[in-house]
């Protein structure tokens, strides 16, 4: 099938037709299966919307329905799909849906290298992570086209006319051989960029997990990131419509060394954005919504994530005594997903007795219900995705109308 050169790539705040999502009965840390932010995803929106869950071994298709089942009285909405996938992530795993001029939509898959984790040498056909995208071209009749670069759509967002807001530190470091030119480029013939701009580097929790390089109170390099992508930019910045962009903040009187850090890459990026123009020519308005808690936790013994560390060849604290690997969970208001007239926005609250947190909850949800006003803002807890290194947003694939 011949592909549609002129094409772009509609917004997350547009029509949206479907929600893809993928089940897993794992958990990076024991008692916290992502089924369960699974399983409240679809509670949250299937009983108004379509609802794609992907699985992989046919003889788990009935225990996962008796699952949704006792969680939402109506699942006609659900449709279980047999496709296998290696992980949750299916924002950067699966498709970029792209339109033509006629309306007709299409598939785009990038190439993947398991956000920088995975073995250059493999065969990346042979990757389940890395085929997904056009297997699930595939599945829908979709023409697809294979782009040559590596990129994730958790590190791309647009307005849906043709300006991409991207972090330079990812894109760069998944192509080395490419300039910013270069990407531009491909970025525009495959999926339709008018306009990049971009933000120099992402949040520091959120960077690739190499060693124990996040500090303490005290300033000493005390935690791990939990085998996070490098700086995605929908953990700190989001489009809410086409001239309305979602910027994390610090609040001042968090002096923790992170936040600090933060702070100052944060203060950069509302720079560039204050003065940057979208592919028409216009100013954005900046919203400020603030960063999520610091919220800590170990991988010990048993924990699916301290095999993953050791895979890494990296030691673990205390190894005679309490071998063990401390972690900042990756925490955001802003990697939430917008699907038609439903938010749904991470909340901390019952994870954490903090009256502190429970403040920022709410503080949160107030800015987005004054940004999304027409809009049904549902709470919902990711912390046991957050403890995997990602989050709502990661974890979800809006398929456009």
């Amino acid at each position: 099938m011949e592909l549609t050169k002129q094409v772009s790539t509609p917004s997350e705040f547009g029509p949206q037709q479907g929600l893809w999502l993928v089940w897993s009965s794992d958990a990076a840390k024991k008692g916290m299966e992502y089924s369960v932010v699974i399983l409240d995803i679809i509670k949250k929106l299937a009983d108004r919307y379509p609802v794609k869950l992907l699985y992989s071994e046919e003889g788990e298709k009935e225990e996962i329905l008796r699952q949704i089942k006792s969680s939402i009285q109506d699942c006609a909405k659900v449709e279980l799909v047999h496709i296998q996938a290696a992980t949750i992530w299916i924002r950067d795993t699966g498709p970029c849906f792209v339109r033509g001029l006629s309306g007709d939509i299409e598939t785009r898959s990038f190439k993947f290298n398991e956000w920088g984790y995975g073995d250059p040498t493999q065969d990346d056909q042979n990757n389940l992570d890395y085929s997904l995208a056009s297997r699930i071209g595939e599945n829908l009749a979709l023409k697809n086209g294979e782009v040559n670069m590596i990129s994730e759509q958790g590190n791309r967002i647009s307005d849906g006319m043709g300006t991409f807001i991207l972090v330079k530190e990812v894109e760069m470091r998944r192509n080395p051989d490419k300039t910013e030119k270069e990407i531009e480029k491909i970025l525009s013939e495959s999926i339709g960029a008018k306009k990049v701009i971009w933000l120099p580097m992402g949040l520091i929790e959120d960077e690739m997990t190499t060693g124990k390089n996040l500090p303490n109170e005290k300033g000493i390099s005390s935690y791990y990131t939990p085998l996070t992508p490098g700086g995605h930019i929908d953990e700190f910045c989001q489009f809410a419509s086409e001239h309305t962009l979602l910027l994390a903040e610090v609040p001042e009187t968090d002096e923790h060394p992170i936040s600090k850090e933060n702070a100052s890459r944060l203060k950069r990026c509302f720079e560039i954005l204050s003065s940057a123009k979208n592919c028409e020519g216009k100013n954005f308005k900046i919203v400020r919504v603030p960063t999520g808690p610091l919220m800590s936790n170990r991988f010990c013994p048993g924990d699916t994530f301290f095999d993953h560390f050791q895979s890494l060849e990296i030691n673990p604290e205390d190894r005679d005594s309490d071998p063990h690997y401390p972690i900042i969970l990756s925490t955001s208001y802003l990697n939430f997903l917008i699907f038609n007239d439903r938010v749904l926005v991470p909340q901390y609250g019952s994870s954490a007795s903090s009256a502190k947190i429970k403040e920022t909850d709410r503080l949160a949800m107030r800015i987005l219900s004054q940004v999304f006003p027409s809009h049904t803002l549902i709470g919902i807890d990711p912390t046991n995705v957050n403890i995997a290194g990602g989050g709502l947003h990661c974890m979800t694939l809006n398929q456009p109308k």
